[in-house]
């Protein structure tokens, strides 16, 4: 069944802040998941789009492994530099939350044997030096190569690989994790094909359309 993430800053609010937090703890913001953007400075894994940590009004990671456990909610970790890697996952170890979290952004294949049971959907720069990445085919081929079940498949930009390219990898089996596909008609087209994954700015929105289509 496809999971529904909330991107950070979902339904108006701002990234990785408070009100989106507190929205998906009080149930204004609906989702099986959430997205937060990771940095890391000094030591400490703070929350941020872009690289400016301010402790005053950063959140740290612990925050947002502590509102996964709390709610039972997958967590999207987007890791900005693949040196964020295993800092983010040990310390999910230690938070007891790597069964929670999946990652996305600059991952590498070399931190495939980390995984224990946490997933990776791989971006483009994770194979695209290795297979075409344009051909879902080859693609498949190649993460199949690496032989670790861990690793679920592709993450992808709905504006930049398309509609077709995106039916092709579900169609041969490859699972795709779709982000930002916020209009009704893209998050029903992408729920009809049984993506793996979609994030969105409208959760809600998009949890009530699986929803309907599962009471069909």
């Amino acid at each position: 069944m496809t999971l529904i993430t909330a991107h950070g800053g979902a339904q108006g609010t701002s990234r990785n802040s408070k009100e989106f937090f507190d929205g998906l703890r009080n149930g204004a913001i609906l989702a099986d998941a959430f997205e937060v953007d990771i940095w890391g400075k000094d030591g400490c894994l703070y929350l941020s789009h872009l690289p400016n940590f301010n402790k005053n009004i950063c959140f740290k990671l612990e925050d947002a492994f502590e509102l996964a456990k709390e709610k039972n909610l997958r967590l999207n970790c987007d890791i900005k530099k693949s040196s964020l890697f295993l800092p983010t996952l040990n310390l999910a170890k230690k938070m007891g939350v790597t069964h929670l979290i999946y990652f996305t952004g600059a991952t590498k294949p070399r931190h495939i044997k980390d995984l224990d049971d946490s997933e990776i959907y791989a971006n483009r720069s994770f194979y695209k030096m290795r297979t075409n990445a344009n051909n879902p085919r080859k693609i498949k081929e190649y993460l199949e190569s690496l032989n670790n079940p861990r690793l679920k498949g592709i993450n992808v930009s709905y504006a930049k690989a398309g509609q077709k390219f995106i039916q092709e990898c579900v169609e041969i089996g490859l699972p795709v994790s779709v982000y930002f596909a916020d209009k009704e008609e893209e998050i029903k087209f992408l729920l009809s094909l049984g993506v793996a994954n979609i994030t969105t700015d409208y959760p809600s929105i998009a949890v009530k359309i699986k929803n309907e289509a599962n009471e069909e």
